[in-house]
């Protein structure tokens, strides 16, 4: 039995599922993807035991049914180093040997039976599904992402919470210091439903959406999720539990509004970061009429720095920050200004994006650092 395929089409699939294939597999056959010839195309699966991906691969020939596993990343390096060429790939039943001809050269390597290849996580029934616009999925992904905590004791949050109604589709993450909420009212629901998706498939459909067109159906229960389109379908387990209720913990009642130019605090922050004590890395904001003054101070090893930066702010306050939380956070604003609304030293920042989004939209705040952290 042989298959031939471009290798170029081939090598664009590989890298889109060696991405959920875990650095230590908990079973030898996961280190594999698993090959499976479908009419005239060829489907390519991996999975972690946790998230299953596969992609369609277009072919140029093949004997129907053909099935068999490799190596994910051994045959990926060697498929890396193959131009665009036609390739013929066959398996030898009786040695279990999958030869690749590519012409000027062949190589060959062990396969292993696809049988033995475990199945994807099945639902328990009661489904809701839900199409949606596989860009404005991206979106809601991408924007809220940095967001996800690493959370040993409240892992419900070491993911992202996707809640469909009749008034929208709202996207929330949170570790507690960070917390970003989007919101696509155009992505409706008749009743209710939502489910929250762990950080690696969250990546995982990041990446294949970058790429594909048109609507994505996701289905999903209290335990799993499915997503798939005519080019790729995703299943992964989805983590259990009730999500924390992002916007109620959001300070209201800001008395300092303070309106800036997004390159300038980025590059200023990205000046001053590295005075920052490597314990603490506090970054203090002084807000006053007309300008800000972010400084760092690392008392230990005498280092420090400071720079103004102009902004339109109608009110005083100090207030400290993580700095690599604060650059992050308003780098993930697309918008060329953002809003800092702030109302004690005390309580947590909002950022947002001047004109892009509303609050309805897109809102994020960032949980204060004590000043004096010096380290």
């Amino acid at each position: 039995m042989e298959v031939k395929v471009n290798s170029s089409e081939l090598l664009k699939r590989l890298e889109q599922v060696v991405k959920v294939v875990a650095s230590k597999s908990v079973m030898q056959i996961l280190d594999d993807v698993m090959f499976e010839v479908r009419g005239n195309v060829m489907v390519l699966t991996a999975s972690d035991s946790e998230t299953w991906l596969s992609v369609k691969c277009p072919i140029l020939e093949a004997s129907d049914g053909m099935r068999f596993c490799v190596n994910a990343k051994d045959f990926m390096e060697l498929i890396k180093n193959i131009a665009d060429k036609e390739l013929t790939l066959s398996v030898e039943e009786d040695t279990s040997q999958l030869l690749c001809d590519y012409g000027n050269g062949q190589f060959s390597m062990p396969y292993d039976a696809a049988e033995e290849y475990p199945a994807p996580v099945s639902s328990g029934g009661g489904m809701i599904s839900v199409l949606v616009d596989g860009k404005k999925i991206h979106k809601a992904i991408e924007l809220t992402l940095v967001g996800v905590g690493n959370s040993i004791t409240r892992p419900i949050m070491n993911g992202i919470n996707f809640k469909f109604g009749e008034d929208g589709m709202t996207v929330s993450s949170t570790n507690t210091h960070k917390i970003i909420q989007y919101k696509d009212k155009s992505v409706v629901l008749d009743g209710a439903g939502g489910f929250t998706i762990p950080k690696k498939p969250s990546i995982v459909l990041l990446s294949i959406l970058a790429s594909i067109e048109g609507e994505v159906k996701l289905s999903f229960d209290g335990s799993s999720i499915s997503a798939n389109n005519s080019d790729f379908k995703m299943s992964a387990r989805l983590i259990e539990g009730a999500y924390p209720n992002c916007r109620s913990v959001m300070p209201t009642d800001n008395k300092v509004v303070v309106s800036i130019d997004k390159g300038s605090i980025l590059q200023a922050l990205k000046r001053v970061s590295p005075m920052t004590s490597e314990v603490s890395d506090l970054v203090v904001l002084s807000f006053n009429d007309g300008y800000v003054t972010i400084s760092a101070d690392n008392a230990m090893f005498g280092k420090s720095a400071s720079e103004t930066v102009a902004c339109n702010c109608d009110g005083e306050i100090k207030i400290g920050f993580k700095g690599s939380d604060l650059a992050e956070m308003i780098k993930n604003i697309d918008d060329d200004n953002i809003i800092i609304s702030l109302s004690t030293p005390k309580s947590g920042a909002l950022i947002t994006a001047a004109s892009t989004y509303s609050q309805d939209e897109y809102i994020s705040m960032l949980a204060p650092s004590l000043i004096g952290q010096n380290g």
